[in-house]
C-alpha cells in the first residue's frame, strides 16, 4: 500500500520542483472554469540559459502561496492559478512573489556570477466571464511574451 500511495502522490507533481505537473494543473483549471468564478493565471518564465535546479526550486517556492495552485510548465516556466481573486489580489500576489525572489540568496548568488536572471511575467484573468482554458492560457502567454521582449530591450539598452 505504501508504494501505491507514493505513486498517486508523485504522479501529479513535477519531480524536480515539487509543484503540480501540467496534467494535474489543467484538471484544477478546468474545474475552476466550470464554476464560472473569476479565474486568474500568472505565468512566470525564468529567462536565463544557465538556470539551475536551485533557481527553479526558488521560483516554485516563491510562487507557492495559500491562495495559489502552482505548476511547472514547459522548460523554465511556471504557472499559478488564483480562483475567486480580483485584480488587486493578483497584483499583491505578483508583488509578493517578486519580492520573495529578489530577497532570495539564490537570485543574489546567480547575479554575482553573471548578469542576474530575468523573470518574465504574464497575467490573464476571466473575471467571472465564460472563458475557455485555451483562451486564458493564450492570453497569459501573450502577456508573458510581451514582458520578455520589454525586458530584453531594457537589458540591451
Amino acid at each position: 500500500m505504501k508504494w501505491i500511495s507514493q505513486i498517486g502522490a508523485r504522479a501529479g507533481h513535477d519531480s524536480l520542483t515539487g509543484v503540480l505537473n501540467l496534467g494535474s494543473f489543467f484538471n484544477q483549471l478546468g474545474a475552476a472554469l466550470a464554476m464560472n468564478a473569476p479565474v486568474w493565471l500568472v505565468m512566470i518564465e525564468v529567462d536565463d540559459p544557465e538556470a539551475d535546479l536551485v533557481l527553479l526550486r526558488a521560483v516554485a517556492a516563491a510562487m507557492y502561496r495559500p491562495e495559489a495552485v502552482v505548476a511547472r510548465g514547459p522548460g523554465d516556466e511556471f504557472v499559478a492559478l488564483l480562483v475567486g481573486a480580483d485584480s488587486e489580489t493578483v497584483g499583491r500576489y505578483c508583488d509578493a512573489v517578486e519580492r520573495s525572489l529578489l530577497d532570495s540568496e539564490v537570485i543574489e548568488l546567480a547575479s554575482r556570477r553573471r548578469p542576474g536572471p530575468a523573470l518574465n511575467i504574464g497575467v490573464a484573468g476571466s473575471r467571472g466571464r465564460s472563458t475557455s482554458m485555451v483562451d486564458l492560457l493564450q492570453q497569459a502567454e501573450h502577456d508573458l511574451h510581451a514582458d520578455r521582449e520589454e525586458n530584453r530591450a531594457r537589458r540591451a539598452a
